[in-house]
């Protein structure tokens, strides 16, 4: 398979790792976004981490648990074409 590279990043999880990884793809020119199953301020992660990430353009999708990934096709295929989640309370 060809190497392939893409515009959008999508990190699942609120602790530091996440945080890192995300800003490390956002300073590669990705779009990023974390999406974590929980409130912003059950995140685990450093808040000044978190508020440096958003500062840099990070995207932030709470209260949202990932059921599972949607294998592109075709010419994508071994990529991840997108990600359902399901909304929680």
């Amino acid at each position: 398979m060809q190497n392939q590279t893409s515009d959008r990043v999508i990190v699942v999880g609120g602790g530091n790792s996440a945080i890192d990884v995300a800003r490390s793809a956002l300073r590669t020119g990705a779009r990023v976004t974390v999406v974590y199953r929980r409130a912003r301020g059950d995140m685990p992660a450093n808040i000044e981490e978190l508020e440096g990430a958003l500062e840099e353009g990070v995207a932030l999708v709470c209260m949202a648990q990932p059921l599972r990934a949607i294998a592109g096709s075709g010419e994508r295929a071994g990529t991840v074409r997108a990600l359902e989640v399901m909304r929680m309370k």
